[in-house]
């Protein structure tokens, strides 16, 4: 297993946070936990974050196990790391980039109505990274989903999607998610917090409902 010793950190010394930076190109092939916390000049962090391409094709991942402490995750964090057959992520997150979990083995994800999930033991749901058949026409998102993970700005896994319907607990739509999909009507979740870039950029909907608990909406 890997050991955060193999890792590179950035510290926020006001907060006392720290975020993967890098995996070492020596690091040893096997399961990748990220501490909560890690011990630095004698000071007590807590680690937060997994930043854009902190783990980008580090093939030696074989599987990885993210703390409850970890709130984000960069695009790219681990993108390519094609030998990666497990991963075990908390409810914790609350923002996931695009492309982070991109070309890993697909026997990491949790199958159920065609779509592509990742999350842990208790919540299976916990991100949703895909659509396993791009020729469905209707979707739903399965309750205990926090995020959908965009994958790209030039492919659509929802392509042929004209209607959705989205769970309760979901609190982010990544970029691109929805991008060029056929989406006919938008009805977003109360309790919706964020939504990525051109997520629903060029979809043919003729009614759009976004919740009040919106507040943040990215460019397009």
């Amino acid at each position: 297993a890997s050991a955060y010793s193999e890792l590179s950190f950035n510290f926020d010394e006001e907060a006392k946070t720290a975020s993967v930076k890098d995996i070492k190109s020596t690091a040893s092939s096997g399961v990748l936990t990220i501490p909560e916390k890690i011990k630095e000049d004698g000071e007590i962090y807590t680690v937060t974050a997994i930043e854009d391409y902190a783990c980008y094709q580090k093939t030696c991942i074989t599987g990885i196990v993210l703390p409850k402490t970890i709130t984000y995750i960069g695009e790219s964090a681990f993108d390519e790391c094609t030998n990666v057959t497990s991963v075990s992520i908390s409810n914790s997150v609350e923002y996931v980039g695009a492309n982070a979990f991109r070309h890993i083995n697909e026997d990491a994800y949790t199958i159920e109505g065609n779509g592509k999930y990742l999350g842990n033991s208790e919540n299976k749901y916990i991100l949703l990274c895909g659509n396993q058949d791009t020729t469905v026409t209707t979707f739903a998102v399965q309750e205990g989903c926090k995020f959908i993970v965009g994958v790209s700005d030039t492919v659509c896994n929802f392509s042929a999607v004209e209607t959705i319907t989205f769970p309760s607990t979901l609190v982010g739509i990544g970029d691109y998610v929805f991008l060029n999909s056929s989406l006919k009507e938008i009805k977003l979740p109360e309790g919706l917090i964020s939504i990525g870039k051109m997520a629903f950029r060029g979809c043919p909907a003729t009614s759009v409902s976004i919740p009040n608990s919106v507040e943040e909406i990215g460019s397009n």
